[in-house]
């Protein structure tokens, strides 16, 4: 495979860092959260952003649209993705597109289709979730054949609503649920190619995929060989759960693999984050994070995509490493 033309990286973030981000113990979240058009100057401010991720319909809904339109327009940002959030409503909490209630499957259906009219609203392209209540706990708590048939069903009948936004789904192994159905990078593939529509694809999360045990350059090659990889986020953790820390924090050589698929393939889209930083400063954090991603993207356009093609070839992980090492840190 001849490495790609690689386009320009556009980099976006999620302005979760801006809210309150609680956990289990501080549900109230660890800071106060700014008001939206506070986190779009914040965001603005760090001068490294060219877009953002906007939450429907806590952030952006219908009746607010038009307003926040605008303050993207006078902030010079562009909507990288809007996500539907379906795996917070309450309505969902045993399940979204696979609940034994037809009512509730129907009332999410209708949730990510309303989300899709406002993201076509904003100018967006592309609309996101992740099924994080379409899962289960327990053995023998959940019949498989209809939960896959009614989330096959919903997403297709979710996309059908409009072609023009781009429908991608987020996999994920576990959180809420012990176990969730769209689990990882083939469980992911499996379901877009049920679907069968062109406008369906997946989003790669680097933490939701640390966490699935995967090599974050294969998954972006099986997605592209697939033609489904849609959106990317960056995050980081610890590999046991999803920590969605400052990228570079725990992961140095999977990034630069990821990053080096992500151009040899010629992935167009955005590189966004997608951050909890509970204690650590939010500018510090997006900052910090978008740094390092540019600083990867410096190193491989350093080395050049043919001379790491022609590296591999080798099959010898230590060469490779060394000749990554030495140019990143001055290490033989």
């Amino acid at each position: 495979m001849t490495p790609a033309t690689p386009a320009k990286t556009r980099y976006a973030a999620a302005l979760i860092p801006w809210s309150s981000p609680g956990d289990r113990f501080m549900r109230a979240g660890y800071r106060d959260a700014l008001p939206l058009p506070e986190r779009l100057q914040r965001a603005v401010a760090l001068g490294v952003l060219d877009g953002v991720e906007l939450r429907f319909p806590y952030e952006v809904n219908a009746e607010n649209a038009a307003e926040v339109k605008r303050q993207l327009s006078d902030a010079g940002l562009s909507l990288a993705a809007l996500g539907t959030s379906i795996s917070i409503d309450r309505r969902f909490g045993k399940g979204a597109l696979t609940s034994r209630d037809p009512a509730v499957r129907g009332a999410a259906i209708a949730h990510v289709r309303a989300g899709m009219d406002v993201c076509a609203a904003l100018g967006g392209e592309r609309i996101y979730f992740f099924l994080g209540q379409d899962g289960c706990d327990y053995a023998l708590e959940v019949d498989y054949e209809d939960a896959w048939n009614w989330m096959v069903e919903g997403v297709r009948e979710i996309a059908s609503h409009r072609r023009d936004v781009e429908v991608c789904l987020e996999y994920k192994p576990f959180e809420p649920r012990r176990h969730i159905f769209l689990s990882d990078v083939g469980t992911a593939l499996h379901l877009v190619r049920e679907v069968n529509l062109d406008h369906v694809g997946v989003v790669l999360d680097m933490g939701h995929a640390l966490i699935a045990g995967e090599n974050l350059g294969e998954s972006v090659w099986l997605l592209h060989r697939a033609n489904r990889l849609a959106f990317v986020h960056f995050t980081d953790n610890y590999g046991a759960w999803d920590d969605d820390m400052i990228v570079g924090s725990v992961h140095l050589m999977p990034f630069v693999e990821a990053i080096y698929w992500l151009k040899r393939v010629g992935y167009a889209g955005w590189y966004s984050l997608d951050l909890f930083p509970y204690r650590e400063d939010p500018d510090v954090t997006v900052s910090q994070s978008i740094n390092f991603l540019k600083r990867l993207d410096a190193l491989i356009e350093d080395i050049g995509l043919e001379q790491i093609t022609a590296l591999l070839q080798h099959g010898d992980g230590a060469l490779s490493l060394r000749e990554v090492m030495r140019r990143a840190l001055g290490v033989a």
